[in-house]
């Protein structure tokens, strides 16, 4: 399947205990590909704290796909680049489609980031569907915490970024929030702010604290 689609769609719904939206989305563990004396190895990471303060582009793909395997090199370059000379706070998580776990082994192989385990086949549904993927390659950048899209159109930004000189690609209304965050820290007193930040009014600000 050729085309990047639609991506846009918000992150899941309330988390309990102010956990991640985006962790509860993509699980609670996600895979690494290291270096060991054997070869090439898949690890384990914590989602949460692989994602932490981080813009995630989550990349739905799949070995089987030749647009992907066309893709993945040219965003491998645009990863390299944007980690190694512009903003570290980047990370990819591949979202994959492939159909059967040695096709994944073998893709993931030649990735340099993470991947939502091949086992989680329950939530790459579920991702494909919030953020509406239709085809593949479909990169989407989101907040790492949130999960709320940030662009549907990452393929494309890439493909016309390649160096990545506009990332973080930030969504107008999520600067507009971060300002009035910025606002609320410096001009409310931390104990008025404790008392109020419980009203229903201002709990959309109080989760960006």
């Amino acid at each position: 399947e050729g085309g990047a689609a639609g991506g846009a769609g918000g992150a899941a719904g309330s988390v309990a205990n102010g956990a991640s939206p985006l962790v509860a989305m993509l699980g609670p563990t996600l895979h690494k590909v290291v270096e060991s004396a054997g070869g090439k190895a898949i690890e384990a990471v914590d989602t949460a704290q692989a994602l932490k303060g981080k813009t995630v582009a989550l990349y739905f793909a799949a070995d089987w796909c030749p647009p992907c395997r066309q893709f993945t090199p040219t965003l491998a370059k645009f990863y390299d680049r944007v980690r190694n000379f512009r903003h570290k706070n980047l990370e990819v998580v591949w979202v994959s489609a492939s159909r059967d776990e040695s096709g994944f082994n073998g893709y993931f192989g030649q990735m340099p980031w993470l991947a939502q385990p091949f086992a989680e086949r329950q939530l790459f549904e579920q991702l494909r569907a919030t953020y509406k993927v239709k085809s593949f390659p479909t990169l989407v950048f989101v907040d790492g915490h949130t999960g709320r899209v940030i662009a549907a159109n990452g393929r494309e930004l890439v493909a016309n970024d390649p160096m990545g000189e506009g990332f973080p690609y930030t969504n107008p209304v999520d600067m507009v929030k971060k300002v009035l965050v910025s606002i609320w820290r410096v001009v409310v007193p931390p104990s008025v702010r404790a008392k109020i930040s419980q009203h229903p009014l201002v709990a959309k600000i109080a989760q960006f604290s």
